[in-house]
């Protein structure tokens, strides 16, 4: 199973939610809780929730995250080893490009998006290295971003799945 979780605004107030994908593709609501923000206490409450209510991860599990250090922290926290997290390329591309100017936000989506199609992931980890290296001179704030959490943009590479990117 895939377990997709995020966090997002709801009539003003924040909520974080899961979604799961069966090996069949059929999309399960698996629970959403509310907090003041997304932090590790919301979202470790959340996980607690959903392995007390029978999420296995005996034959592991798939995380698919925003890179939020909350959400990958309680993930980890409750299911351990068995969780495998894959932090989602639209957000990471979307924090890179935040911190852009717009005129540079183009060549650096399609240096992302080169690197994720590579079925290397060493060699794609190298390529996103290195245009965290060229974004340090026009901003240090999307070289940050995009250094943080880079490897698990490359878990389903690892994994051999492939995925549009």
């Amino acid at each position: 199973m895939v377990v997709f979780a995020d966090g997002f605004d709801f009539v003003g107030q924040t909520r974080v939610g899961a979604l799961g994908v069966t090996a069949e593709g059929i999309k399960v609501p698996l629970g959403v809780v509310q907090g003041l923000t997304e932090n590790a206490e919301v979202v470790r409450g959340l996980m607690c929730d959903l392995r007390d209510r029978g999420l296995n991860p005996q034959e592991g599990l798939l995380f698919v995250l925003d890179g939020g250090k909350a959400l990958s922290r309680a993930v980890k926290d409750v299911f351990g080893n068995r969780a495998v997290i894959q932090c989602c390329r639209v957000h990471k591309q979307r924090n890179v490009s935040d911190h852009l100017p717009e005129s540079e936000r183009g060549w650096a989506k399609a240096q992302m998006r080169r690197a994720w199609r590579n079925p290397d992931a060493d060699q794609g980890i190298a390529e996103l290295r290195g245009l965290a290296t060229r974004l340090e001179k026009v901003t240090p704030d999307a070289a940050g971003s995009l250094r943080e959490g880079l490897e698990e943009t490359f878990t389903v590479t690892r994994l051999g799945l492939r995925v549009p990117c």
